[in-house]
């Protein structure tokens, strides 16, 4: 099946280079003419020391891009609507599509529900779990789900991208990958805040934990299922990060936590879009709120206080 990648950061390029490692070829688009003037003349990318197959073709148009059976979108949430919009005259509905984005529309929807509504695509799935592209560059293993309602884009992605470096897992929760995904956020935020203000590994534990309780509320008011977050896409990928010093959103938490400013626009506009989307739909999720009262300029350790001094109730509720 022919593939194409659209977004070329370190993500977008380790997934063409994973695609073609057995000769396949494979489409690789970035939005900036630079960078694709320097892939297809280094055939390195800044932002991944790998160096990509001859089978890599590097694309400069959305209407070449879209000349392929498997496409996969490595680029931020908020730049699919736009996107998809500009790629849509040349698509077909026999296509179908992966997203590889972390993180909700910041309408609120799932990056799922943004392609089904821009284009005339109706396979669709989303791709997550602890994959790392430094780990991928150095040879080591590591794990994917792939979710969608449809089993023929599940068997599509594994067959493409499965090795014995890569062991891939199907899904057919779409909705509860994306959450997992998008509550990644506010988890990894919270944890550098942890870490900044000097807490020990229990308190991590609590994290996750009750991350996985908030999380699972939001997927059954979804229609998702709640175990899926207990899956490779949630806790699997959380774990991950928490453990991470050097992650963008861990060190983002540690800045807040010390009085800094988080200095990620990103993780901000993900964080406003989940207590948007919980408040609608009248699911509570304290992590993810107190994260976002840090965020309003609440300190840190009374925010804390607050979440350690909720009324009790049971663990499963």
């Amino acid at each position: 099946m022919s593939a194409v990648v659209l977004g070329a950061g370190a993500w977008g390029t380790t997934l063409a280079w994973l695609l073609a490692r057995g000769g396949q070829p494979v489409r690789l688009w970035s939005s900036s003419e630079a960078k694709r003037a320097t892939l297809r003349a280094e055939r390195k990318s800044p932002a991944a020391p790998v160096e990509l197959p001859d089978s890599v073709e590097i694309v400069d148009t959305l209407a070449d891009a879209a000349q392929a059976e498997l496409l996969l979108f490595a680029v931020l949430p908020r730049h699919v609507r736009s996107l998809c919009r500009e790629l849509a005259p040349h698509l077909w509905p026999s296509q179908q599509a992966v997203h590889a984005a972390k993180g909700f529309a910041p309408c609120g929807n799932p990056v799922s529900t943004v392609i089904d509504q821009e284009t005339l695509l109706l396979r669709i799935g989303a791709l997550g779990g602890p994959v790392v592209p430094d780990e991928i560059w150095a040879g080591q293993g590591s794990a994917a789900v792939v979710a969608s309602r449809y089993s023929s884009v599940i068997d599509a992605v594994t067959d493409r991208l499965a090795s014995e470096q890569m062991r891939v897992y199907g899904n057919r929760d779409l909705a509860g990958v994306e959450i997992a995904g998008a509550v990644r956020t506010p988890i990894a935020i919270a944890a550098g805040m942890l870490r900044g203000l000097g807490l020990g590994h229990a308190v991590n534990a609590v994290l996750l934990t009750r991350g996985i309780a908030e999380a699972g509320r939001l997927c059954e008011a979804l229609g998702a299922d709640q175990r899926t977050v207990s899956g490779l896409s949630g806790i699997g990928d959380w774990m991950l990060t928490v453990a991470d010093e050097g992650d963008p959103l861990v060190q983002a938490g540690q800045r807040l936590a010390r009085g800094g400013e988080l200095a990620h626009d990103e993780a901000a506009s993900r964080v406003a879009t989940l207590v948007e989307l919980a408040e609608r739909e009248g699911v509570e999720m304290p992590i993810t709120e107190g994260v976002a009262a840090i965020l309003g300029g609440r300190p840190a350790a009374e925010v804390l206080q607050d979440l350690m001094t909720r009324k009790a109730r049971p663990e499963f509720q």
